[in-house]
């Protein structure tokens, strides 16, 4: 897990090089990109967490796709280009770095949206590919809602199970904060 935890906040190239050649290293210096835990293939990850608000008022913070950085407390900026499926999101981080997301699904009436994580551009550096996160937004009674992430990517640098472990963590980071943001936000 301390390996992972490193890759919650996105690092720099050097670091990342760095990061990449200690794997190498403790797989017999094989490649750490694609082939090094074998054949490449979709991993999944998920996390789900009760917030006592209202299902509505969750969805309007989570479906604001230039909000992140209300409830996100790592998050320091949030730029949205475009407006509807297709538009893209930075978010710049504390310590400088950066995502960049676009959005691909909006559904208002089932509370959902999905996002891809643009691991192509030179703005994101994360140890994930080919990541689609979905976030759903369930209702569990009048002031009591359930915001369920999950994702589908290929490991990227770290192992899958490890890749696995820190998307679920950065997931339960996320609804820990939206929960304490809506808390703070309740009249």
């Amino acid at each position: 897990m301390a390996d992972a935890e490193r890759w919650i906040k996105p690092y720099g190239t050097l670091k990342k090089r760095l990061y990449i050649d200690q794997i190498c290293a403790a797989h017999d210096g094989k490649a750490a990109r694609g082939t090094a835990y074998g054949q490449v293939r979709s991993s999944q990850a998920s996390s789900t967490i009760a917030i006592h608000a209202p299902a509505d008022a969750v969805w309007r913070v989570i479906s604001d796709f230039g909000a992140a950085c209300q409830y996100l407390d790592m998050v320091v900026n949030c730029t949205v280009e475009g407006e509807g499926v297709g538009a893209l999101r930075t978010l710049t981080f504390a310590d400088g770095g950066t995502l960049v997301e676009r959005l691909e699904a909006l559904d208002e009436v089932a509370r959902r949206l999905s996002y891809t994580l643009l691991s192509d551009t030179p703005l994101s550096d994360t140890p994930f590919r080919e990541c689609l996160t979905t976030v759903t937004v369930h209702y569990l009674g009048p002031s009591q809602a359930e915001v369920a992430w999950s994702a589908t990517f290929e490991p990227d640098v770290l192992p899958p199970d490890e890749a696995v472990e820190l998307l679920e963590r950065a997931f339960e980071l996320n609804g820990q904060a939206l929960r304490n943001f809506m808390a703070a936000s309740a009249p």
